[in-house]
């Protein structure tokens, strides 16, 4: 039987617009929002209500996270793709060329610089992407864990899972929690839950941000940028 696909993401407020994309037959693009000026030719466009009063970065983070029900209702497989990510090449062909969908129920790309937590929560608090007694709290709940160093770690810009899977369902249940409770950073957290559940994931060993299906395209600029840091020594990039 043929699975069922679809691509999604989430636009909260006025962080990102939607990329045009060129419609692939048998596979669903969904775009969920709390935002009722966005539309969209290509994307399906689904309104979602903030039961929970979250702000618009973690609402976002939640669909992402945990996905929604008509991901789970309508779905075998979905490709999460954040807002910034334009699809350039057939995800049917990304799918069956480095998935491994047979074999593994979550595939995720491989960070480009780095393998350790550890060292992926110092590099958010010298680029100021988390406060440093967040990643500190964070760090204390790792080593009392006893959470591996070098685990591994995930480009968490784009996932693939098999949405309804058990064991899928109790991973990002527990990564949203975590999530909630340290700092915001859902790359931080993702290893861990991976290693907590147990489950195998098919690595892949591209770049997320150009590959010949995904590249990378700026975020929407909410205000102008008046002061900028310079990173200089092991900074790679």
């Amino acid at each position: 039987m043929e699975k069922k696909i679809c691509v999604y993401t989430c636009i909260t407020g006025d962080y990102d617009t939607l990329h045009v994309i060129e419609k692939e037959e048998e596979v669903d693009y969904l775009c969920f929002t709390n935002n009722m000026k966005l539309k969209s030719d290509v994307w399906k466009v689904i309104y979602i209500e903030n039961e929970n009063e979250l702000d618009n970065r973690a609402l976002s983070r939640k669909i992402k996270i945990v996905g929604h029900p008509v991901i789970e209702d309508n779905y075998d497989i979905s490709i999460w793709v954040d807002g910034a990510i334009q699809i350039r090449g057939s995800v049917k062909c990304f799918l069956n060329d480095v998935c491994c969908l047979d074999r593994y129920n979550i595939a995720c790309f491989r960070h480009r610089m780095r393998n350790c937590v550890y060292d992926e929560a110092i590099a958010c608090i010298i680029h100021r992407k988390a406060s440093k007694k967040d990643i500190q709290e964070f760090l204390d709940f790792m080593e009392k864990e006893k959470f591996p160093r070098h685990y591994g770690l995930a480009e968490c810009t784009v996932l693939v899972r098999r949405h309804n899977n058990m064991e899928v369902k109790k991973m990002m249940s527990l990564w949203f929690e975590l999530y909630k409770q340290y700092g915001k950073r859902d790359q931080l957290t993702f290893p861990y839950c991976l290693y907590k559940t147990g489950i195998d994931v098919c690595w892949i060993e591209l770049n997320v941000f150009d590959n010949p299906w995904f590249f990378w395209r700026a975020h929407k600029q909410l205000k102008e940028t008046s002061v900028c840091r310079i990173i200089y020594g092991d900074y790679k990039d």
